[in-house]
């Protein structure tokens, strides 16, 4: 195992996938303290590497505990989770460019 990339704080309780040559970070609790909106992705490199991350449009609310984060057909699902103390039914939908 050797280290090819660090987020700028701590995530935890959030999705992860690759998608088109990239690797996307959704939601989670950052820093053990917040429910995070934030939707990121690295271009994944020839040599095993991870480029830099970028912050794209964020989901509409901080959402957590949403480890599978399923895609079909060009759209990715964010799906339940939780909210800070709510325990969320919402399931939202966002485009892969």
């Amino acid at each position: 195992w050797e280290t090819v990339s660090t987020f700028d704080s701590t995530r935890v309780a959030h999705a992860a996938f690759v998608h088109d040559g990239h690797a996307y970070l959704i939601g989670g609790v950052e820093n053990y303290t917040r429910f995070s909106d934030t939707v990121q992705r690295a271009r994944l490199l020839p040599d095993g590497g991870v480029g830099p991350w970028e912050r794209l449009d964020p989901l509409p609310l901080g959402r957590g505990h949403t480890h599978h984060t399923p895609r079909w057909r060009g759209h990715v699902y964010s799906v339940g989770g939780r909210s800070g103390r709510r325990v969320l039914g919402i399931t939202h939908v966002g485009t892969l460019d």
